[in-house]
């Protein structure tokens, strides 16, 4: 059971441009660079229902929506050295890297003025027709986040039946927000809540 409206939709146009250096300095040594830039567009109209139910009776939500309008772009960056050698008459293969990713956007959305007033029938979904054709009141500008990390993996055989495997990545995470809201098309955006978080820098360790 799907709990929207026939009239919900989406629409979104993708562009992404890409480009790779693969650089051998050996027969066993290789250098990899990868770039990918996307840029994303996004206009869409829904509808959801959202609130706690009464398992009496299977009141208590109503729905809401909008129309929201949605710009992305995103940055990805990656760069890995890999090669191997012998050691103890075995081959030993060794990689190591970093990446980098970068996403930012801006979504506006507006509301129809009975926005979580009409009650949810959720056993028999009834129709929700709110006007859609209304301004855009709430902008989150700038909305994104950045990832970045180093990595490294040893493949170590000491013998023909024996394989370990050990690596670890160090990553780090943020995200940034800034909420601005405004009364109608005809008023001014003023800025409501920022939001910064950040991860402290953490290494996940694997083996085998």
């Amino acid at each position: 059971t799907s709990l929207t409206q026939p009239w919900a939709q989406a629409s979104t146009e993708t562009r992404q441009l890409f480009a790779q250096l693969d650089q051998r300095f050996s027969e066993r040594w290789r250098l990899k660079l990868n770039y990918t830039h996307e840029r994303s567009d996004t206009r869409s109209t829904t509808a959801f229902a959202y609130g706690a139910i009464n398992p009496l009776d299977g009141s208590g939500a109503t729905w809401g929506g909008g129309r929201y309008v949605m710009d992305n772009s995103q940055n990805l960056f990656d760069a890995n050295l890999s090669g191997g050698s012998d050691l103890f008459g075995q081959s030993h293969e060794i990689l190591l890297g970093a990446d980098y990713q970068r996403v930012e956007g801006t979504w506006n959305t507006g509301k129809p003025v009975d926005n979580w007033l009409v009650p949810v029938n959720v056993f028999d979904r009834n129709a929700w027709n709110p006007d859609t054709d209304v301004p855009l009141t709430t902008r989150y500008e700038p909305w994104g986040q950045e990832q970045k990390g180093m990595y490294g993996v040893l493949r170590f055989n000491p013998t023909s039946r024996l394989h370990l495997v050990a690596g670890a990545r160090v990553s780090r995470y943020k995200f940034f927000q800034t909420v601005s809201t405004r009364k109608d098309a005809g008023s001014s955006w003023a800025v409501s809540s920022r939001t910064d978080y950040e991860e402290p820098t953490k290494t996940t360790p694997y083996g085998g």
